[in-house]
């Protein structure tokens, strides 16, 4: 089980949409969380539906501040408990025989608010963290939490892996639609559909399939798929870059990465 989480400051902003979309194809959570996301219902399960998540529960921002959201999969088997401007909880029925809360959390902004809030919770006022008790790790003793570089918001993305999974681990093959998009990809399988006849059709179809996944496999990798490298790349080095932010040209530096990224991400959805 894979959870994503994010202050994400204006899901209103093409920019955040198309990083939000980045970082989904990624790491393919089945829960989302999303705070600070400032904008209406109908827009909100829009996004969601466009992002593939049939279920959800949405606290509404107040005029333009807050919004709070937790959607999820439809192979999770999750239930609503409570629902306000600061906290929606979950059960979720993951493990068979042991079920657990999740607890989505967005703080007051208000400095008196936030200070009671938090004392309420009998917790310290932390940002972008993840808090877990010792029933829920001794159900997932392999569990990480990754924090992932800011883009277009100023807060970090949040990766939580209950299992230990390598969201960047080999997929199976794949065709991907953006590749329709690129005129190249009809040369790719002209070129490996004709390298690979045989007298019998059946052995014939099945060399010219497995020749043609491994051409645009290949092709995806060193051409196509540089978009994809230079996205990760750039995020790697906003990883780094934000380890120092003390002096103004770390600063120019990581507003560059930034709009660098923005500018990937662009391209990669026109293609």
């Amino acid at each position: 089980m894979i959870i994503f989480a994010w202050n994400c400051r204006d899901l209103g902003q093409a920019s955040a949409i198309r990083d939000l979309r980045a970082l989904l194809h990624s790491s393919k959570p089945d829960c989302l969380i999303l705070m600070e996301t400032k904008v209406n219902d109908v827009t909100m399960i829009r996004i969601l539906r466009n992002l593939d998540y049939s279920n959800h529960v949405y606290q509404p921002p107040v005029g333009l501040s807050g919004g709070l959201c937790v959607a999820w999969k439809d192979s999770m088997d999750m239930e609503p408990i409570t629902l306000s401007k600061n906290i929606i909880s979950l059960l979720v029925s993951s493990t068979p025989g042991s079920p657990w809360r999740l607890y989505a959390i967005y703080g007051p902004c208000n400095y008196s608010s936030k200070r009671a809030f938090w004392n309420s919770l009998s917790m310290n006022s932390r940002i972008d963290r993840g808090v877990a008790n010792e029933e829920w790790w001794s159900l997932f003793p392999n569990a990480n939490l990754q924090l992932l570089p800011q883009t277009t918001s100023d807060h970090h993305p949040q990766l939580l892996s209950c299992f230990g999974h390598n969201m960047f681990a080999k997929r199976p093959f794949r065709f991907e639609a953006a590749w329709v998009e690129d005129c190249r990809t009809y040369w790719v399988v002209n070129h490996a559909w004709a390298l690979r006849n045989h007298p019998r059709p059946p052995t014939s179809l099945l060399n010219k399939l497995q020749y043609t996944r491994k051409a645009l496999s290949r092709w995806n990798k060193d051409q196509f798929g540089n978009i994809q490298a230079n996205i990760k790349a750039t995020r790697e080095a906003l990883t780094l870059a934000q380890q120092n932010l003390d002096s103004p040209s770390n600063l120019d530096y990581d507003r560059n990465l930034r709009c660098h990224l923005d500018h990937l991400l662009k391209m990669e959805e026109m293609l």
